[in-house]
């Protein structure tokens, strides 16, 4: 007869979070999910399959969603940017949910495919708002298709100054194919990985420490974003150190709205104003604290990206 082994009240105190975290994560990838039926949906690129979800009515914006995303996190940021009299296009980049991944995929390709949803959807402008990691494909479409973008807004995007660091390849290939190691590292009460979003000594308020909670909890399940993530850790990002010259940001006709956090984690201060530098028509907006997420500052940010896209539609 096998007895049964009671787990430790600890470890089973942290199995219970994780399955409860991971059930609300599905419910609200299901829930958002509803969004991409129509007029979106399914899109037939020359590189594959794209997932939209399309929400609002009013002048077309594009959200290009940063490493962890897809068309759900597209949705939420559009939702904290933007208000009403806006038609969200939230679409998921390569290998995020709903949208393949390309045997050659590049920022440049995601640009082209980044057209062919605008085309699509019978838009000939829009604005184009990108964070983190999507700020790549955003410039790659800003440089190489000038005329379908009215404004672009880069959102701690860092395009060309300092390839990020990241933790030793096999290791974040194992963590990004397990729901559950992903959840130890970066979950909102003690994953170590949270610190990567805030520094050390920030300490967050109420209102911010459910919003990096809402952030980290909407990367799982990270399964269904594995292939997106290592195409962003190890493509997207360092593409624009490994061929600047595709990248030559002081060619871009396009008027662009920067937005940067001082204590950034992942980006240094200096390398944002480096490179806003390097932009002919361009706005820098700083934020003093809030790390990567720009936390707390979501009503500064709105009222920015509103005016900006408004000035150039």
């Amino acid at each position: 007869m096998r007895l049964a082994v009671a787990e430790p009240a600890p470890v089973a105190s942290r199995r219970a979070r994780f399955q409860r975290d991971m059930h609300a994560a599905q419910a609200r990838l299901s829930t958002l999910a509803a969004w991409t039926a129509t007029p979106g949906g399914q899109i037939r690129t020359p590189a594959g399959e794209l997932c939209l979800a399309v929400r609002g009515e009013g002048y077309p914006v594009l959200i290009s969603h940063g490493a962890m995303g897809g068309f759900d996190r597209a949705l939420e940021l559009g939702e904290q940017h933007l208000g009403p009299g806006y038609q969200v296009l939230a679409p998921s980049r390569y290998g995020y949910p709903g949208s393949s991944m390309p045997p050659a995929a590049t920022p440049a390709s995601q640009a082209t495919a980044f057209v062919t949803l605008l085309d699509h959807m019978k838009i000939d402008r829009a604005a184009v708002i990108a964070h983190g990691t999507g700020g790549v494909a955003a410039v790659q479409m800003a440089l190489r298709y000038p005329d379908r973008l009215s404004a672009l807004v880069l959102v701690a995007a860092l395009i060309g100054e300092t390839e990020l660091r990241w933790p030793f390849k096999p290791l974040l290939r194992r963590v990004v194919r397990s729901n559950f190691l992903f959840w130890l590292l970066m979950n909102p009460s003690d994953g170590p990985g949270r610190h990567r979003f805030t520094q050390r000594g920030y300490i967050p308020g109420a209102y911010e420490t459910g919003e990096l909670a809402s952030a980290l909890l909407g990367f799982l399940p990270v399964r269904s974003r594995r292939a997106g993530a290592l195409f962003d850790i190890y493509v997207s990002n360092p593409d624009p150190i490994h061929h600047p010259n595709s990248y030559r940001l002081e060619e871009l006709d396009v008027p662009a709205l920067c937005i940067y956090a001082r204590d950034d984690p992942l980006i240094a201060y200096a390398d944002a104003r480096i490179m806003h530098e390097r932009l002919y028509d361009a706005r820098l907006v700083t934020v003093p604290a809030g790390g990567h997420l720009m936390l707390g500052h979501g009503g500064l940010l709105r009222a920015e990206i509103d005016t900006f896209i408004q000035a150039h539609a």
